[in-house]
């Protein structure tokens, strides 16, 4: 999210408040709170981390939100609500990624907080997901950014060491989890500073 594809939440809690019958406001901040994630719902908080741990089904999570919004709605319904924010994918840095993948002196991997209905609908929609040979989704490996816990399942599993890797992400909050267990990191502001940040490490 807004590192390979652009997010745009408004049209999205545009989509859900006319659902609803609620104020667009009132729906960001039910759903998200003050810093994301409902920190003043702390039921909702756990609930959005424990779905992108993959620790309730995303029917569990549709339930959720109906009690949450107070308002009954086909899972039919959830599952275009929910997959309403992702708009274009960002070209030039797929293109790096790309290119970055094509040279055999580098790995190169995936880490998204991200539920099972996201990465659902984002597979057959984009091709970088199948080229990248490391993919590591939230629900799937059961720990989330910027747990250190999160980084260090992927170093394990690609068999690098810390210092050798880069991580690059929009979260500065991420980016500081992925430096606190010794991986060097890019703060993802927007395309070129993915560029830059990777060519002060020396990679392009």
């Amino acid at each position: 999210g807004n590192v390979l594809i652009e997010l745009h939440y408004d049209p999205s809690l545009q989509h859900i408040a006319r659902e609803v019958n609620l104020p667009p406001e009132e729906i960001h901040r039910r759903l998200f709170g003050s810093d994301g994630y409902g920190l003043n719902d702390m039921k909702h908080r756990r609930a959005m981390e424990d779905f992108e741990c993959g620790r309730v089904s995303t029917r569990e999570f549709h339930r959720h939100l109906e009690t949450l919004l107070e308002h009954s709605f086909s899972y039919h319904t959830f599952e275009i609500l929910w997959t309403d924010i992702f708009g274009d994918e960002i070209a030039s840095t797929i293109e790096l990624a790309r290119s970055l993948r094509a040279r055999p002196e580098l790995k190169v991997g995936l880490l998204s907080n991200i539920n099972p209905l996201h990465l659902e609908h984002l597979r057959p929609r984009m091709a970088i997901l199948r080229e990248i040979q490391y993919v590591y989704a939230s629900h799937e490996i059961g720990y989330r950014k910027p747990e250190a816990a999160c980084y260090q399942y992927v170093l394990r599993d690609m068999q690098v060491q810390p210092q050798r890797a880069v991580f690059v992400d929009d979260s500065l909050k991420n980016v500081a989890g992925a430096q606190d267990v010794g991986m060097r990191g890019v703060h993802a502001l927007n395309p070129a500073a993915v560029r830059k940040g990777l060519s002060d490490f020396g990679l392009i």
